[in-house]
């Protein structure tokens, strides 16, 4: 067991036979996180990092209380639990900013550093702005399946009360409700 007190710091990249075309791991695919005080568990292969928890790989952004982080037998991140309000935003999005607040969000990474899920559950509200528009849901839980290494969204499944608002930005273009 390992514990740091205070100021903690760290980034995780792929392992270099996860990426075997390239010699170092591409930016985008490091995860840098910090914390107050973080505890490592070598044994059990769990990383805890509490306390304004603040990652972030290339745009996106995670905040919250606590940031559990599952190892593979590499010791390779293979799932994030983050608790305690967090929120999620990705500011670089294709289709404009992102942003995914609850009780809890869990992620899935492959081995090469990208994001296979994520799975929102608790007081879910996500939101999405665009020029044209802007999209809001409620919902118990949210999951996300990203088809690619690049992070895109392939299925987005909502359960347990949704809401679905859609804005129009354009004169006289109102908004929906589901």
């Amino acid at each position: 067991t390992l514990r740091l007190l205070r100021n903690v710091e760290l980034s995780l990249t792929p392992s270099s036979a996860a990426t075997p075309n390239s010699a170092e791991a591409l930016p985008e695919k490091i995860v840098h996180v910090s914390g107050n005080s973080l505890l490592f568990q070598r044994e059990a292969r769990i990383v805890l990092v509490d306390g304004d928890v603040h990652a972030q790989q290339a745009t996106i952004e995670l905040t919250a209380e606590k940031l559990q982080m599952e190892l593979d037998a590499t010791f390779q991140a293979k799932r994030f639990v983050a608790s305690g309000h967090p929120q999620m935003h990705d500011l670089a999005s294709a289709q404009g900013p992102i942003a995914l607040s609850s009780d809890e969000i869990v992620s899935r990474m492959r081995p090469d550093g990208s994001v296979q899920s994520i799975v929102a559950t608790g007081s879910v509200h996500g939101t999405r702005s665009t020029p044209v528009g802007g999209d809001a849901i409620d919902a118990g839980r949210i999951q996300v399946a990203l088809a690619t290494r690049d992070n895109i969204p392939r299925l987005l499944t909502a359960s347990g009360g949704v809401t679905l608002t859609s804005t129009s930005a354009a004169f006289n273009g109102g908004s929906r409700h589901v």
